[in-house]
This record gives structure tokens, C-alpha cells and sequence, in this order.
């Protein structure tokens, strides 16, 4: 019997016979126990992850942990042109929440604040610190880059301040046009004039093409970075492959699955024939990213999504077979 790497001869211990093979299992047994608990200690220690509690007088804006247990401002966001939109803001321990845009383009103001005095206990001193809170409006009349800067100034007059940079667009999608060949897909353009945002809209997925060049442009500070497109020919065989935004395409000939009842004799298949398409991107302003790759790890073919978040820099992954969770699909019968 092997157990972590200790050999135990179990006819050596039933040669030494009464209180010596009594002895001798004891001893094993608290080695063995004693290398279970190292081993389990182990394990714990290298999962474990230390959360760090929101420090005393510090400003947060919009802040999120990190896998690590770190807390993450934010430093860059989108909106859009003409639509409210708002950021949460704390501060750790008694303060009046201010804030400054950096252009009249883009209204910034405190819409509701409060103070929890009950709030982030202090062990050193043995009170509460209290907590503020505040929400910030966002409205911007024009596109462009603006900054905000938050200040939380406490009773004694000292303060401390964060600063925002935002992006103002027309529409805060990844793509604005989807083209396969010469047709359009997808579209969505939005004009401002005279203070108001007009947008023109349209999806037609509908295709009887078997190939064509897929083109999708993308929105302001966005990098479309591949492709991946799952289809099914005309003999049923299933294909996933990774392709450059721009390239050449093959559709789908056949049906995602076909079945028949071998007593009544009826056949039954998928209602279209689909292809499916997973556009992968990055936000140059933001720093967020989603990534599509076609890998075999988990033992058979599938598409891996990685999306990467701007503010913590954490990873998070997950899978699809091909027949869900795609960006766009196109179908003919």
C-alpha cells in the first residue's frame, strides 16, 4: 500500500506481532495524519485569497475588487451622447462629496448623497469612522473626451480627489455596420443635430449566399481582432474556425441536427440552416476586451471566450459548443 509516498510492508509489520505491530501502526497512522493535514494546510494556503477592506479616508469610485481582493477605481468609462448616466462614489469615513467637469459640454452633479454613521468600524480607535456615499450624474451635449474630477472634502477641510476620463459617443456598440459582401447585415448610425441623437437601425440576417467577404466596422476607440464562425455543410459535417474580420466566410448548406423515429417512419431536423459568428474585440479607451479561440483542451473541439475586465484587469472564462451565445447569426432554409 502507497500512501504519499511512505511504503508499507504489511508482512514486516504482522512479523513483529503484538504491542510491536500496535506501536508500529500508531506510528504510521500520525506520520500519515500528520501529512494529510500538511497537505490539506497546503491546498487551503494556495487558494486562498486575502480581501482588503475599503481603507479609512479613502476615496472610491465605482471600485471593484480584483480577483486578489483589491479594490480597483475606475478610471475611464463610455456614454452616450444625450442619455444620463450616473457613477457611484464612496468615501470611507465623514466628507461632503463634490465634483467638476472638465467642459460645460458634459453636466456633471451630485444627485443624492448620504452618510452612514454606523459604518467601517475602527479597531485603534473603537468607533465608527461612517461611511459617504454619493451618486454623480452624467449628461453630455456633444461627442468627445471629457474628464470629471470627484473630491470628497472632510470636516477638518483637508480632501481628496478623483478623476474620471470619459468617451462620448454617438453609440456605445462595438460595431456599427456588419457587411457580408456587398449586403448589409446589421447597421446602426446615430447622428446628433440641433441637441438631438437620430438613429437609423436595421437587421436583415436572412442570407442565400454560400460564401461572401464579412466585414464588421467598429464604433469609436473599438478594434474588432478576429472572428470565429461555426457552420454545417451539406453533409452535416459541423466546422468551427478562427478568421480574420474582413475575410472570406462559408456559410451553412446543412442543418444543425436531423433525427428520424424508426417506428412511425417521420424525420425531424433544425428549422434553419445557421451560421453562427463570435466577434472578438477590444476597447482601446477602456482597456476591456472579449477574445474568441477555438481549442481542445477540455477534450473536444469548442470555442473559448475570454473576456478581460478594464478596471481589475481579471480574466474570466468561458465555453461554447458553436450552436449558442454567438454575436450574430445568419440563417437561410
Amino acid at each position: 500500500m502507497h500512501q504519499f509516498g511512505i511504503k508499507i510492508d504489511k508482512k514486516q509489520i504482522v512479523k513483529r506481532g503484538g504491542w510491536g505491530m500496535k506501536k508500529s501502526l500508531k506510528r504510521l497512522y500520525a506520520i500519515v495524519l500528520s501529512l494529510l493535514i500538511c497537505v490539506s494546510t497546503l491546498t487551503i494556503n494556495s487558494y486562498a485569497v486575502t480581501y482588503q477592506d475599503k481603507a479609512n479616508n479613502t476615496l472610491y469610485v465605482a471600485a471593484k475588487r480584483n480577483d486578489k481582493g483589491e479594490w480597483k477605481n475606475l478610471t475611464k468609462t463610455r456614454i452616450e451622447v444625450l442619455d444620463m448616466s450616473s457613477i457611484s462614489v464612496q468615501y470611507t469615513g465623514k466628507a461632503s462629496i463634490t465634483v467638476k467637469s472638465s467642459k460645460a459640454a458634459l453636466n456633471a452633479k451630485v444627485t443624492s448623497s448620504s452618510f452612514s454613521k454606523y459604518s467601517n468600524w475602527d479597531e485603534s480607535t473603537k468607533t465608527y469612522l461612517g461611511n459617504s456615499s454619493a451618486t454623480i450624474g452624467l449628461y453630455a451635449t456633444k461627442n468627445g473626451t471629457y474628464s470629471v474630477t470627484i473630491t470628497a472634502t472632510k470636516p477638518d477641510g483637508s480632501s481628496v480627489s478623483k478623476s474620471v476620463s470619459i468617451l462620448v459617443t454617438n453609440q456605445s456598440g462595438v460595431y456599427k455596420t456588419a457587411k457580408l459582401g456587398k449586403k448589409t447585415i446589421y447597421s446602426e448610425i446615430g447622428k446628433t443635430k440641433s441637441g438631438q441623437l437620430t438613429k437609423k437601425a436595421s437587421a436583415l440576417y436572412k442570407v442565400s449566399a454560400k460564401t461572401g467577404k464579412l466585414k464588421l466596422t467598429p464604433n469609436t476607440k473599438y478594434k474588432i481582432t478576429g472572428l470565429v464562425v461555426t457552420s454545417v455543410n451539406a453533409k452535416g459535417k459541423a466546422s468551427i474556425k478562427k478568421i480574420k474580420n474582413g475575410k472570406k466566410i462559408t456559410l451553412s448548406r446543412g442543418y444543425n441536427y436531423k433525427s428520424s423515429d424508426a417506428f412511425d417512419g417521420t424525420s425531424y431536423k433544425s428549422s434553419k440552416k445557421i451560421t453562427n459568428i463570435y466577434v472578438s474585440y477590444k476597447d482601446t479607451f477602456t482597456g476591456s476586451s472579449v477574445t474568441y479561440t477555438v481549442t481542445t483542451k477540455r477534450g473536444k473541439k469548442e470555442i473559448m471566450r475570454t473576456y478581460k475586465d478594464g478596471v481589475t484587469g481579471d480574466k474570466d472564462v468561458t465555453y461554447f459548443n458553436g450552436e449558442s451565445g454567438s454575436t450574430l447569426s445568419l440563417w437561410s432554409y
